[in-house]
């Protein structure tokens, strides 16, 4: 049962991560959404609460965490949702475009997990990490992104076993090409009509969520791609 549940999602003012923040809330759970802007979204619900924070820096990440335990806000359930992406082939790359992209898509996974960790032992909660089928599937392009999210989807696994004695779930979530803003304008436009939406995304992996507040059944993995296939 998410009724009463605290869900912290990061990155959630829109896309999978709004998607995931509304049907929660819809289940009853109060939901942290989480976003870059200053001023919380308008379409928050009575479910939610609204906090500015930009993941990709760690200090940021630490000044949030003392802010909700000052509020006597403990987390049930950590959605790792925010990410980035640059599309170039490797010889393109440069180191900048590295840390822009693993400075959120991985370090900052690894902060915000390891400063609520605590929370997520006493709760007997759990984590769900948005990764992407980049981790398995080739795509040109794609090097620092699908490198990023492997590095979770392996830190992660290691995680679960470490945390199985202390009841905490760890589900990975892998999803194929999904109408969001990661995709640029010109591309989103050719193919959406291929593309999964958000909601669906949410709607398969409430599922999982659900499991992490009983004591039975873990959804350690979930594969979600468009029915025609990889874009």
């Amino acid at each position: 049962m998410l009724k009463g549940k605290n869900v912290l999602i990061s990155g959630s003012t829109r896309g999978i991560g709004w998607a995931i923040a509304t049907k929660l809330a819809d289940e009853g759970a109060s939901v942290i959404v989480t976003g870059r802007g200053k001023t919380a979204p308008s379409k928050l619900s009575p479910n939610m609460i609204y906090f500015q924070v930009d993941f990709s820096k760690y200090e940021n990440i630490a000044k949030f965490r003392e802010q909700l335990k000052s509020n006597g806000i403990s987390i049930d359930i950590l959605i790792n949702n925010a990410g980035n992406t640059i599309v170039k082939d490797f010889k393109d790359m440069s180191i900048e475009d590295f840390d822009t992209v693993n400075d959120l898509n991985y370090r900052s996974v690894f902060a915000i997990t390891r400063l609520f960790l605590d929370d997520l032992i006493a709760n007997k909660g759990g984590i769900v990490n948005i990764l992407s089928i980049a981790v398995t599937d080739i795509f040109k392009g794609n090097s620092l992104y699908a490198a990023s999210k492997s590095a979770v989807s392996t830190m992660m696994k290691v995680l679960r076993e470490e945390l199985r004695e202390d009841g905490v779930d760890v589900v990975n979530v892998y999803p194929g090409a999904t109408s969001t803003d990661l995709w640029s304008d010109d591309l989103r436009k050719e193919h959406e009509h291929r593309m999964m939406k958000p909601e669906d995304i949410a709607k398969a992996i409430l599922p999982a969520i659900d499991a992490i507040t009983e004591n039975r059944t873990t959804i350690e993995e979930i594969v979600l791609r468009p029915k025609q296939g990889n874009i």
